[in-house]
């Protein structure tokens, strides 16, 4: 998937580009200055501090009293105009330490004149605009009909669809029709070559709601004798949307979030309180929940202290929230051009409450530059042990093919917690075959048949289906097919068979502890209902890891997960499972961990059934970030550490984030990362794994398999030592 940080229209502002911005601002503010030289600069930072000279310069940009977002107007309608001559002199003197400084992260112009940019024309992928990566159509009779819904940033109006035809043979022939509702927006013919680009016209499509429903019918002719298998459809893929018009900045707190976005930066204080790092957290965790397959690039940043509101101007779809505790409550734009940043304040728990205003549906009544949220309840909703399809959002469970097959995805994350013993009670019905056909009904998982009966006469299903422990999986997926015997004509040309679900199919299943399976497979749902973060006195960066870590176990849930950030102590303490950060090093003896590297020595714990562990010396020794799992017989952890080299971690976090899918095709229990080479996930060890034990050669195999890939990542050469010892826990 491309990344929304090269859509076409979105060019970024270099550095040289910003920074001349700003110099040509503190010019136009100070036209006039008083020389001084270099060390006499170096002077005053060494008796005041950089930061201070800056701390000047703000508080004489903007007078006590006047609002942040004021500018150069409300400076200047601030003064007095008989200013004593000393206060000429100093503006001159600041305006000549803006030069000669380096300038601040943050210290961008005002924002009430400099607002963020907004988009013009742009073509956008469609996986960014929440569509599919690939429109793909199964011919029947050479009809195929498939719809496509995307997003639409306000102001703008699809142009066209742009994508690549991929077609598993040449077509004899082919034509596409567009329609809305009863409406025909485009009607072309398709090209008959394989890897073909298309620009499908979509002029007069109408957006409702910020979003765009269309239908697509293709009809499609092969090569005379092919019949169209469903394994290999026929796809539209590279596909992006472009735009004609642009991007309407928001003016109020309720049009503050667009449909369409490619990065979120969340603003903290250098030093955020504890209040002020959950309230970040879960907005992170929220943004990426509210976005969903968009997969917009969330971030924390510093402000430039904890009395500023001063931020840099947005790029276009960019959106920045300032998180602050204040004694005034509630969600304000900052300034009144282009696109403005948003401050949340508020005091102690009522400042995570006013964050949560921003993606609950009743932010749609917040018609104004600001707002304040009333007791807003958590938008978690998990399943009781024994429910329905239909309270499983399983409601459109139907199929037609002449071997349809129905998918029934059982997600542990809607229960919240990790499930053993689950039983579905399949209650459906299918068109009743033909007297010459044979059939059966089949239930499978991950490609496994766990039950399977002969279809009835009258074509009703009613069988209880149970599936086994050890396939269960984050996510489920029981799949029902029903399979024929008979001549089904060339190209199968006899009417296919239709198979539904009823919604009102009954579900049972109880909790696991130990969870099943173990490792990342566990989480989030082990974690849950309320994810518990502990955090180091080192607030700010745990605060961006703690963030990073919670996009990306949200990634992995189909409902909104909360959290509730904490001292590293507080959650150790506490009887719940809960996120550890301790980034330098791990200092908790009575929570070990499955791969530890210490001094040197590289422990892997439980690295066969007999519950042995592994031990490598690597001389010279190298850094270790991770993320490992842990289970202490009572709870589940996630623990996010290093041996000493916290850029390690960071690291290993940022290489997560930067493609989609890499947290969900985690598994096993632990994955590392060293310098100069790919992270590497550590496979659960036999003992975890449910099915027959492995023999002793695949036990040496996994063993040195792991250790072989600690000698490549220690780059330069080592010497390496192996000893097998028994557990000590």
């Amino acid at each position: 998937m491309l990344s929304p940080r090269n859509w076409s229209a979105a060019p970024q502002l270099s550095p040289s580009a910003t920074e001349s911005t700003r110099f040509g601002l503190a010019a136009t503010e100070h036209p006039k200055g008083i020389e001084i030289s270099g060390k006499q600069i170096r002077e005053l930072e060494a008796s005041r501090g950089t930061h201070r000279l800056r701390e000047v310069l703000y508080s004489r940009r903007r007078p006590h009293g006047t609002a942040a977002g004021g500018g150069p107007a409300a400076y200047n309608a601030a003064m007095k105009p008989s200013l004593p001559r000393r206060l000429a002199a100093l503006a001159g003197l600041v305006a000549m330490l803006i030069l000669a400084a380096p300038p601040a992260p943050h210290a961008a112009a005002d924002p009430a004149s400099n607002g963020g940019a907004v988009i013009e024309a742009p073509t956008i992928p469609l996986p960014n605009l929440g569509g599919p990566s690939a429109i793909e159509f199964y011919p029947h009779r050479e009809l195929s009909v498939t719809g496509l819904t995307f997003s639409v940033p306000a102001g703008l109006n699809p142009v066209s669809l742009n994508a690549i035809l991929e077609s598993p043979v040449n077509l004899r022939y082919g034509n596409l029709t567009v329609t809305q509702d009863d409406r025909t927006i485009s009607r072309m013919e398709l090209p008959t070559k394989d890897q073909t680009p298309l620009v499908i016209p979509l002029a007069g499509t109408k957006v409702t709601g910020n979003s765009v429903s269309l239908t697509l019918t293709a009809t499609l002719l092969p090569l005379d004798n092919y019949c169209w298998d469903p394994l290999t459809p026929i796809r539209l893929v590279n596909g992006s949307i472009t735009f004609a018009g642009g991007e309407v900045a928001p003016k109020t707190v309720a049009d503050f979030l667009p449909p369409v976005i490619r990065k979120l930066t969340i603003f903290v204080p250098p030093k955020p309180t504890q209040q002020e790092s959950d309230a970040a957290v879960q907005l992170a965790a929220a943004l990426e929940d509210h976005y969903g397959a968009e997969n917009p690039q969330v971030a924390v940043e510093a402000l430039y202290d904890r009395g500023s509101t001063v931020v840099d101007p947005s790029q276009p779809l960019e959106r920045q929230i300032i998180i602050k505790e204040g004694p005034d409550k509630g969600l304000s734009l900052q300034g009144s051009n282009g696109v403005p940043a948003l401050l949340i304040s508020g005091a102690g728990d009522e400042l995570t409450n006013q964050t949560r205003l921003l993606t609950d549906p009743s932010v749609k009544f917040a018609l104004g530059p600001s707002a304040v949220g009333g007791p807003l309840p958590n938008k978690q909703k998990l399943a009781a042990d024994t429910t329905t399809l239909e309270q499983l959002n399983q409601n459109s469970l139907s199929a037609e093919d002449l071997w349809p097959d129905v998918s029934i995805s059982l997600d542990q994350t809607r229960w919240g917690h990790s499930l053993q013993h689950l039983r579905v009670h399949v209650i459906g019905s299918h068109t009743p075959l033909p007297n010459n056909f044979g059939g059966e009904v089949l239930a499978s998982v991950a490609g496994q048949t766990i039950n399977r009966w002969p279809a009835e006469a009258n074509g009703t299903i009613d069988r209880w289906v149970d599936i086994p422990d050890r396939l269960l999986s984050r996510s489920t997926s029981l799949s029902i097919k029903v399979h024929t015997t008979g001549d089904a004509g060339h190209c199968g040309e006899y009417l296919p068979i239709t198979l539904k679900i009823d919604p009102k199919s009954e579900v049972q299943t109880s909790r696991a502890n130990p969870p099943i399976p173990k490792g990342f497979p566990s989480i989030p749902q082990s974690l849950m209902p309320r994810i518990q973060i502990g955090i180091t006195d080192d607030a700010f960066n745990d605060t961006v890891r703690a963030a990073q870590i919670m996009v990306g176990l949200q990634q992995l849930s189909v409902v909104p997960l909360a959290t509730k950030v904490t001292s590293l102590k507080q959650a150790i303490d506490s009887r719940d499972p809960a996120v550890l950060i301790s980034a330098g090093a791990w200092p908790v003896q009575t929570i070990p961990l499955p791969f530890n590297a210490e001094q040197g020595s590289i422990t892997i714990e439980g690295a066969d059934a007999g519950g042995e562990s592994v031990s490598l010396t690597l001389d010279p020794s190298i850094h270790f970030g991770s993320l490992q799992t842990a289970y202490d017989g009572h709870r589940s952890f996630l623990i996010a550490t290093s041996n000493g080299a916290p850029g390690q971690l960071d690291e290993l976090l940022r290489w997560l984030a930067a493609e989609p899918g890499r947290w969900s095709q985690l598994d096993g229990r632990e994955i590392i990362s060293v310098p100069g080479s790919e992270p590497i996930t550590v496979a659960n060890p036999p003992s975890d794994v449910v099915v027959k034990p492995p023999t002793q050669e695949d036990h040496y195999t996994w063993v040195w398999w792991v250790a072989g890939w600690v000698v490549v990542a220690a780059v330069g050469g080592g010497v390496l030592l192996y000893r097998a010892r028994r557990n000590s826990v």
